[in-house]
């Protein structure tokens, strides 16, 4: 065995459990050669020379991350380890045989000179941020045999232009494609059921449509996300996360279905493009046949859920909103100038563009663009809520009554 560069052994073995599998690097090709049969064994990082704190695997070619070009992992064998090839940051090809079941966590994590990579069909699982950080991949096609795409798969692949998600995948895991600011669409089949918190922070997304079968969005899926300009969200969403659509900047309308039964904290916050909302609602029948209904559509909506959209001057409360949650922080910063509240609604009401609670004894809001320079407060108000006048910079006089009792703070 010969040592290269003044570093160790360029061949050995690498096999999990005993199993048959060696590898060979070849100085004059930058090329590693995994052979055998059978699983390779998982690794873990470590720091070494030349460059402490820089974070390579602690697989026995470790030592020649900065060399290896081109990764050929021949016929049998069954799996890759995790941190198998972690940064190794002029890896620029792989061969991966059908014979791989399991790409291991962390496999390729910061190969940034990596430009494609194709997945085989023998590949059942890609481990946790598998490709997290592979800046140059541009595309990656991910086979019908794969059925999640886990944590961090993709993360901060900002070279990422292109991928399909297959109709085998059913969940797209937290931080999935976080950061791909280059991915400006993506197909979600409608196999999916779930998508994970933060899945699409910070992508290059310009539209999305969510299929039927999704049923529940994470926190902040598509946080940051300041060229969509589009997203459908269909009728199998029953909630809206925290911060789902925070920043979104250029979206500029949005229908939330009746399905939808609460919006987030935050949900919509800096959405400064947003100048329409609807908020949808149905009749479902309690008892088919019997002929009883009840109304459906969105009940809560979280603090700071509009803050800051800066465009949105109306908004229309429909009656299945109770009083979970809303309050005047819901509207912070947004240049609401009117709020209307259906009739029917047993929580809340307004008056001239004012929110108040339904008996009108609490005044919660009063829209910060509202053009008036003066408001007479109705008798009926005994207390004034928490920023009810925030940033209210067109009013100049606010008559209270003497039956106001409590302003809060």
């Amino acid at each position: 065995m010969t040592a290269v560069c003044g570093f160790a052994q360029t061949s050995g073995t690498c096999g999990a459990n005993g199993n048959n599998l060696t590898w060979n690097f070849d100085s004059s090709t930058g090329t590693l050669t995994i052979s055998g049969t059978g699983a390779m064994a998982d690794y873990y990082w470590t720091s070494i020379s030349p460059s402490p704190g820089f974070l390579v695997t602690t697989a026995p070619w470790g030592p020649y991350y900065a060399f290896i070009s081109n990764v050929v992992i021949e016929k049998n064998v069954t799996s890759i380890g995790t941190f198998a090839f972690c940064n190794c940051r002029n890896l620029t090809s792989v061969t991966i045989p059908n014979s791989v079941a399991s790409i291991g966590e962390f496999a390729f994590e910061g190969c940034s000179s990596l430009t494609s990579v194709t997945i085989p069909n023998g590949v059942t699982s890609i481990g946790d941020s598998a490709f997290d950080n592979c800046s140059s991949l541009t595309s990656v096609t991910i086979p019908n045999s794969v059925t999640s795409i886990e944590s961090g798969t993709f993360t901060a692949c900002s070279s990422l232009t292109s991928v399909t998600i297959p109709s085998s995948v059913t969940s797209i895991g937290d931080w999935a494609f976080a950061g791909c600011s280059s991915l400006t669409s993506v197909t979600i089949p409608s196999s999916v059921t779930s998508i994970g918190g933060t899945a699409f922070e910070s992508s290059g997304l310009t539209s999305v449509i969510i299929p039927n079968s999704v049923t529940s969005i994470g926190d902040s899926a598509f946080e940051g996300c300041s060229g969509l300009t589009s997203v459908t969200i269909s009728n199998g969403i029953t909630s809206i996360g925290d911060n789902t659509f925070y920043g979104c900047s250029g979206l500029t309308s949005v229908t939330i279905p009746s399905n939808v039964t609460s919006i987030g904290k935050y949900a919509f916050e800096y959405c400064s493009g947003l100048s329409s909302i609807t908020m949808q609602t149905a009749q479902k029948e309690l008892n088919p046949g019997s002929g009883y209904f009840t109304t459906i559509g969105v009940n809560t909506i979280g603090n700071n859920a509009f803050s800051g959209c800066t465009n949105l001057e109306t908004i229309n409360i429909p009656q299945t909103i109770n009083s979970q949650g809303m309050s005047a922080t819901t509207f912070a910063g947004s240049s609401l100038a009117s709020i209307n509240v259906d009739e029917n609604n047993t929580s809340f009401a307004s008056e001239n563009g004012v929110l108040y609670n339904k008996t009108k004894t609490t005044l919660i809001y009063y829209p910060l663009k509202k053009t008036e320079s003066s408001f007479i407060i109705p008798n009926s108000v005994t207390t004034i809520g928490a920023n009810a006048f925030s940033s209210c910079n067109n009013l100049n006089s606010v008559s209270i009554p003497n039956n106001v009792t409590t302003i809060s703070q």
